[in-house]
């Protein structure tokens, strides 16, 4: 993604205006994905907060828990 961002970026620093449909609707998924953390203590299962609830969640959720028990020791 960030290399797409960049040639539009390019493409708009040097005036060539013509970007390309794709460039754009990339740069406006981008733009609308707002990522917003969870209150405290209204926390979900959703812990990387990307909308959806899978393996990385899973995986975020039982590493943490990890680093927490060893720090307790």
């Amino acid at each position: 993604m960030n290399d797409k961002l960049s040639r539009l970026k390019e493409k708009l620093e040097s005036g060539g205006f013509n970007v390309e449909a794709s460039l754009l609707k990339d740069l406006m998924k981008f733009a609308k994905k707002k990522v917003k953390m969870d209150p405290v203590g209204k926390e979900d299962e959703d812990v990387n907060n990307d909308g959806k609830k899978d393996k990385q969640d899973k995986y975020l959720k039982n590493r943490r828990e990890k680093i927490k028990k060893n720090i307790k020791k």
